[in-house]
């Protein structure tokens, strides 16, 4: 489940996200749509942990874990990444091996350390793997 809990973000002095709610259950799948300019994508990137958009205030949950002050390396190990219109490419990695990248462990088994090597994370976090 991810939820996002009077969620607020602002640049300069400026409001960007502004007491922002929303819950998706685990097997829902939602779609956020609207015009151009109308923060969507600001959105995704403070879900995803983006250094330039790191909330002001407000919570964002995943599975019940508190995943606001985690970075964008951490909520990767956890599964939490955009699909991109236009898919980045690495060389040498197969697209299996790409997609297995975000799909979290089965037992929710915590490490940390030298993150996820095997999943081509290279950082000191706290993520799930198999």
């Amino acid at each position: 489940m991810l939820s996002l809990k009077d969620v607020s973000l602002q640049k300069g002095e400026r409001n960007i996200l502004d007491h922002v709610n929303l819950t998706i259950k685990s097997a829902e799948m939602h779609s956020i749509l609207g015009m151009n300019g109308t923060r969507k994508t600001t959105l995704a990137y403070a879900i995803m942990g983006l250094l330039e958009y790191q909330i002001q205030s407000g919570q964002i949950l995943f599975d019940n874990h508190n995943i606001t002050k985690l970075d964008m390396t951490e909520r990767a190990c956890l599964g939490i990444t955009l699909a991109w219109q236009e898919p980045a490419r690495f060389e040498g990695i197969t697209v299996y091996d790409y997609l297995r990248l975000a799909q979290p462990s089965k037992k929710k088994k915590f490490y940390s350390g030298i993150v996820c090597k095997k999943r081509g994370f290279i950082k000191n976090a706290t993520c799930f793997v198999n």
